[in-house]
C-alpha cells in the first residue's frame, strides 16, 4: 500500500507553498518549451526538478501539466527501478 501523501513529504506546508505558486507560475514548462498553446482546463503540478521533496527551494520547483508531471515520474521511477537492476535505462 502506497504512504500517505503526507508521509511522501507532501503535508500541510507544501500544500500551502503548492497554492502559493501555481497563481504565480500558471504554465507548463514543458508545453511553453515546446510551443503547445495552454489549455486553462489541463491540472497543474509542482515539480522538484531534483526530485527531492524535501527540497522546495523556489530554484527547484517548477509547473508541469499532467501530462508531462506524469510523464517524468514514469521516467524517474523505471530509471530507479532499473539501476536496482544494474542497468541504465537513459
Amino acid at each position: 500500500m502506497r504512504p500517505s501523501a503526507a508521509r511522501r513529504g507532501y503535508g500541510p506546508a507544501w500544500r500551502r507553498l503548492r497554492a502559493w505558486y501555481l497563481p504565480r507560475h500558471p504554465v507548463c514548462v514543458e508545453c511553453e518549451r515546446l510551443g503547445l498553446a495552454p489549455d486553462p482546463r489541463t491540472a497543474l503540478e509542482v515539480d522538484h526538478i531534483d526530485g527531492d521533496v524535501t527540497n522546495c527551494a523556489l530554484s527547484n520547483l517548477r509547473t508541469l501539466c499532467k501530462r508531462h508531471h506524469s510523464a517524468r515520474t514514469a521516467r524517474d521511477q523505471a530509471f530507479v527501478r532499473s539501476r536496482r537492476k544494474g542497468v541504465n535505462p537513459r
